[in-house]
């Protein structure tokens, strides 16, 4: 069809000469006002983003706790849920849904919706079954957002006093002239406190691994001298150490525990050790940065409360507070990591 010297006209562009017509029709294609047409959908977007942030919550939160009631991590779930519902005016449920390793609670929070209603409560577990497990029903990094690495604890290094050590380097030397002899109970395997010991692996004190379903049957057979030698949390060990029912040989961060400041690290023996147990707060992938935005400055702020600091201080917990993207380079370091320890143990979760 032959266009008309009307049909060019009505058109910014000329067919005849393969150019713009003239100013009046380049005007609406200009730079300058392409600019402000992106600008204002740029400031709608910032206005409707600060006013959902202003809105929300507006119903009740879920934090899913991927262990049973009564441990730490359900603890300081707790304390995160009764503060932001004063803060906030709104329940928050905490959902126990332990089982497979914190498997289970975990891929229930990647299932749920992406709108900073349901979150939850993750430890070292979710990164030792990112980086050693054979196959997981989630992404760890691509179905998660994270929203705050809450706080940190060291692990402490106890044995039965009828082991005759006194200290990291006595262990590490009666391993070696009693290969295997040595028993080490955990909270399971794969769990932070079994890789934490399979490292002495690398110096050649080789010790035997009796795995527990949880911390506290571990800490009872300890007690009893059935097994010989555990790491586990602080706060779990602290009352039998200062009783004199279990001797502590070591905490595993780098530095000495505030807590505890008489025990040394392990890394006073073994230079570069450090297992540092901690708690996290992750949230569907997806969900608005503004709202992850408003959950962590939430969390970060109720940790500088005295009640709050007081009750981390009794339980040997230290507050960390991260930003969303400090926790997310984190969760990646420690993949690295503990794939490199799983590999260099061979241990692997089925």
């Amino acid at each position: 069809m032959k266009l008309t010297a009307r049909d060019t006209t009505a058109h910014p562009y000329n067919a005849r000469n393969q150019c713009w017509k003239s100013p009046r029709h380049l005007s609406a294609y200009s730079p300058i006002t392409m600019s402000a047409r992106f600008a204002a959908v740029l400031i709608a977007s910032l206005v409707t983003g600060t006013a959902v942030a202003q809105s929300f919550p507006e119903k009740p939160l879920r934090m899913i706790v991927p262990f049973s009631p009564g441990a730490g991590t359900d603890m300081l779930s707790r304390v995160i849920a009764r503060k932001l519902q004063e803060a906030w005016g709104q329940n928050m449920v905490v959902e126990n849904r332990p089982g497979g390793g914190t498997i289970i609670g975990v891929a229930a929070a990647a299932k749920a919706p992406p709108d900073g209603y349901t979150l939850v409560m993750v430890t070292p577990s979710f990164i030792i079954n990112a980086a050693s497990a054979k196959k997981l029903p989630y992404d760890s990094l691509k179905d998660f957002a994270p929203v705050t690495l809450f706080a940190t604890s060291p692990l402490m290094l106890v044995a039965h006093p009828s082991l005759p050590v006194q200290s990291v380097k006595d262990l590490i030397a009666l391993a070696k002239m009693r290969p295997g002899q040595i028993t080490f109970a955990s909270a399971g395997n794969g769990s932070p406190t079994h890789l934490g010991m399979e490292v002495f692996r690398s110096v050649g004190a080789v010790m035997s691994h009796v795995p527990y379903k949880g911390a506290a049957p571990g800490v009872i057979d300890l007690l009893g001298g059935h097994v010989q030698v555990m790491m586990t949390t602080l706060a779990f060990v602290k009352p039998h150490v200062e009783s004199g029912k279990l001797r502590a040989l070591g905490v595993s961060t780098a530095k000495r525990a505030v807590a505890m400041p008489q025990v040394p690290a392990i890394a006073e023996t073994l230079p570069g050790y450090e297992v540092i147990n901690w708690w996290g707060v992750l949230a569907p992938a997806g969900t608005p940065a503004v709202i992850i935005g408003k959950l962590n400055s939430g969390m970060v702020n109720l940790l500088r409360e005295p009640d709050v600091q007081e009750t981390l201080a009794r339980e040997g917990i230290e507050r960390a507070g991260s930003s969303a993207a400090e926790f997310s380079t984190y969760i990646r370091a420690e993949i690295v990591k503990w794939r490199k320890v799983a590999n260099d143990t061979g241990v692997q979760l089925d």
